[in-house]
């Protein structure tokens, strides 16, 4: 299936990369001063005066990896919709719920709470966000099916995505997060038991997410070792993480 979240596999990228230049340097590329902040957004999610940062490719440590981005973009936020020939995915529909802008490198947007119309059923929601837990043979549930949700992905008008992240690590081990903004229609819990694939030594551990009727921030955390092995977590939290701006795919 199309992976329409493309930030997520630019996060994947970036982590192989960073794994490679990475050498002993423990300092973790996060905002130390923001290292928690709200999970659930009853009304309107909005971020105001944020820095957007770009990858520095030219270092070795994970407190630079980031260099300030200081230039101007419009912003749009969408989600995707599912395009269905019988029962089959044949496409997406990409819809615009909000804008806003980046102005000298400083990143602003809202976006109103979904209306029904640009929610996914909570069947598509898990296949579409979750599939790498179902494809490692974990049992991923909803207790309500009868919930709506979709996620958003923030966009500028020139081809780049933003997505929220940082990175913490060794020179043999690296852990990236990047946050999901989720909105779902009523209270309702997403959990998963564990999987792995072993023959690439993928690990997915088991969780459990109680989402609010609103706004929910999911963080999603990677870890690789340079022995090849790699696993997968997801909690409810909100991380001081960075803006950081990545072509998309």
């Amino acid at each position: 299936m199309k992976n329409v979240f493309n930030l997520a596999s630019v996060f994947i990228g970036t982590l192989i990369l960073l794994i490679i230049i990475l050498t002993c340097s423990v300092d973790p590329a996060y905002e130390a001063e923001v290292f928690s902040v709200l999970t659930h957004f009853a009304g309107t999610l909005s971020y105001n005066d944020e820095q957007v940062w770009v990858p520095n490719y030219y270092t070795g440590k994970l407190s630079s990896i980031f260099n300030k981005f200081l230039e101007d973009r419009n912003i749009n936020v969408v989600v995707y919709l599912p395009e269905y020939e019988g029962e089959n995915i044949v496409d997406y529909e990409i819809i615009q719920t909000g804008t806003g802008e980046i102005k000298n490198g400083k990143l602003g947007f809202s976006v109103e709470p979904l209306d029904d119309n640009y929610l996914l059923t909570s069947e598509e929601l898990l296949s579409m966000y979750f599939f790498g837990w179902s494809f490692a043979g974990s049992d991923v549930k909803i207790n309500n099916p009868q919930t709506k949700g979709n996620i958003i992905t923030v966009k500028t008008e020139t081809g780049e995505g933003l997505i929220k992240e940082g990175f913490s690590g060794t020179g043999t081990y690296l852990s990236g997060e990047y946050i999901y903004f989720i909105y779902v229609n009523n209270n309702c819990r997403i959990t998963a038991t564990s999987g792995n694939i072993g023959d690439i030594f993928y690990t997915y551990n088991a969780f459990d997410l109680e989402l609010k009727q609103g706004w929910n921030t999911i963080t999603k955390t990677e870890s690789y070792t340079t022995e090849g092995h790699s696993t997968y977590s997801m909690a409810v939290k909100n991380p001081g993480l960075r803006w950081l701006m990545l072509p998309l795919q």
